[in-house]
């Protein structure tokens, strides 16, 4: 057997190579190269995890920024100050307690603690949120009696339009509250009510109105408790620099109140109470937060 030297056998690879890239010469190539899809965008490799981490540091920058987005929402509606009773049509954010003692015309006396009022934010340029406490009450006299209201324990507000003083000095904004049936025997609707709002406000220089009127629906109960109309609205005048006085007007015209208000109904404004064939249970008095 002979063995090709060396020279010999590179010299044949070498035809074998190009007999080859000869034979394949008119045969069709098929581009192997990968082309940028330009509808995607390419950027270094996300690494394991970095998602939780983004959403994180939006959610942290949100907050971040919470005072600075209160502060574009109320440039851009006046600058009043919110009402004693009236709930005001701003958005504000604060926490806030409020505190009546009442005198009635035979000598009672009623004392309401924190009139369901509590923590009122701003988390958007055009929405409030409050989180109310449950009121608690104090009636003094010959029959004594106290405990909790029904809890309003929720009011969102919606600012569909509104101006600074510099451009028109008004405001526009609806309401929504839920007030849960939580309160003591004597203080309670026994039903959730579901109050829509329409507020409003216009100033002319010191001066400014802000009225609201809504509407409190039982979610039960509603044959009984009847549809109730409050009106509320307030007369201010802003005074050297931290002093406004108001003068406030309250309307109520409901079917059935509280029991221990059959007496005062000329206080409150409604011309009738509730019906005298009204049945013991529905006595118990349906009372809905407008404040």
């Amino acid at each position: 057997m002979t063995l090709a030297s060396p020279i010999t056998a590179a010299i044949c690879l070498g035809v074998v190579l190009t007999a080859s890239s000869i034979s394949r010469a008119d045969e069709p190539r098929v581009d192997l190269t990968l082309q940028p899809d330009s509808s995607l965008t390419y950027g270094p490799a996300t690494p394991a995890g970095s998602e939780g981490r983004t959403a994180a540091t939006s959610i942290g920058g949100y907050f971040a920024r919470w005072f600075n987005r209160v502060n574009r929402a109320q440039a851009e509606q006046p600058h009043w100050m919110a009402p004693l009773v009236t709930v005001t049509p701003l958005l504000v954010q604060q926490v806030r307690y409020d505190q009546f003692w009442e005198s009635l015309s035979n000598g009672v006396g009623l004392n309401n603690y924190d009139n369901g009022k509590g923590l009122e934010l701003v988390p958007t340029e055009t929405n409030e949120v409050q989180i109310g406490a449950p009121p608690y009450l104090q009636r003094t006299g010959k029959r004594s009696v106290e405990g909790f209201a029904d809890w309003p324990f929720l009011l969102l507000k919606q600012r569909l339009a509104s101006a600074n003083e510099q451009n028109g000095n008004y405001i526009v904004t609806l309401f929504l509250s839920a007030q849960a049936d939580s309160g003591d025997q004597a203080f309670t609707n026994r039903a959730w009510i579901i109050t829509p709002t329409v507020a409003g406000g216009i100033g002319f220089g010191d001066f400014d109105v802000q009225a609201t009127a809504g509407v409190a629906v039982p979610t039960s109960h509603e044959s009984t408790l009847g549809v109730a109309l409050g009106i509320n609205a307030t007369l201010q005048y802003h005074v050297l620099t931290y002093l406004w006085p108001e003068f406030e007007v309250n309307y109520l015209r409901a079917p059935l109140i509280f029991r221990w208000l059959r007496k005062y109904r000329r206080r409150l404004g409604a011309r009738r109470v509730w019906p005298r064939t009204a049945p013991p249970a529905a006595a118990a008095g349906a009372r809905a937060w407008w404040g």
